[in-house]
């Protein structure tokens, strides 16, 4: 349990080369995957005595299955009170057989993070069996599998969000302009201020990764409790490494500073 932002691998997690496999909810199966905890995956036609599931297959960019390391499960918007996750490896001519990794049997939140022992396996399945109002259809807004990159042990001293916007002026048939947002992004500016040399050097090794990664900035939900994230982002460090070495009365230790922005 934390209240420290957590930073996790994206190279783990599910992304646009692997397989997905579903009961059902077909024209929903990849918002469980988009990074948008507003889009669900939901069922059709489920209720307590049916299992949904959402079974991925890990494939590398030229299609050969691909071992992953995970040890987070971390469910956004979601009504599925009884689930597990399991994991199958490929032996190099066939499926091994699923093996249950983790078992949640009375969840009663919205979001969640969930810790499991460190796997490494070539595909996972999400089942679900019940859900917290009974007898509905399963849903979930976001689905990751992931490994723990640094899990801070300070807060941030300085967080500020912000919104990116991709715009245009685009002229109208009838000759008035009309303002066109194309999208718009996530982005922070954080600041972390005395913290130690370990702390710096989990922090600088984030930054050495130059790659994308997934960030849970604050792990609680709006009453405060904790494991409950309303929000986590794929992420890249936009911000050149900054670290200053600052001493006080009231102890010393190094600021760092970074920008994060949505990708």
């Amino acid at each position: 349990m934390s209240e420290y932002p957590q930073f996790f691998n994206t190279n783990q997690n599910i992304i646009e080369t692997d397989d997905i496999s579903f009961y059902s909810g077909e024209g929903t199966i990849y918002n469980a995957i988009d990074y948008d905890r507003n889009t669900k995956y939901e069922s059709t036609g489920s209720n307590d005595s049916t299992t949904e599931y959402l079974d991925i297959t890990f494939y590398t960019a030229d299609g050969e299955h691909e071992s992953r390391t995970l040890d987070k499960l971390i469910l956004l918007n979601t009504n599925v009170k009884y689930f597990k996750l399991y994991k199958n490896n490929w032996n190099g001519s066939g499926w091994d057989g699923w093996v249950e990794v983790l078992s949640v049997t009375n969840n009663a939140d919205s979001s969640l993070i969930e810790s499991f022992t460190q796997i490494s396996t070539y595909r996972v399945k999400l089942e679900m069996y019940t859900t917290i109002v009974a007898n509905q259809d399963k849903y979930v807004g976001e689905f990751i599998v992931t490994s723990l990159l640094y899990e801070a042990t300070m807060p941030m001293d300085v967080f500020n969000i912000k919104d990116i916007q991709d715009k245009n002026i685009q002229r109208l048939y009838d000759g008035t302009a009309q303002m066109v947002v194309f999208y718009n992004k996530w982005a922070a500016s954080i600041e972390f201020h005395q913290i130690s040399k370990t702390e710096l050097n989990n922090l600088k090794d984030i930054y050495d990764l130059n790659t994308a990664f997934i960030v849970i900035l604050e792990p609680y939900d709006y009453n405060g409790d904790y494991d409950k994230p309303e929000e986590c982002y794929r992420v890249i460090w936009t911000s050149a490494w900054e670290q200053k070495y600052y001493t006080n009365v009231k102890g010393a230790g190094y600021n760092v500073k970074l920008t994060l922005e949505e990708v």
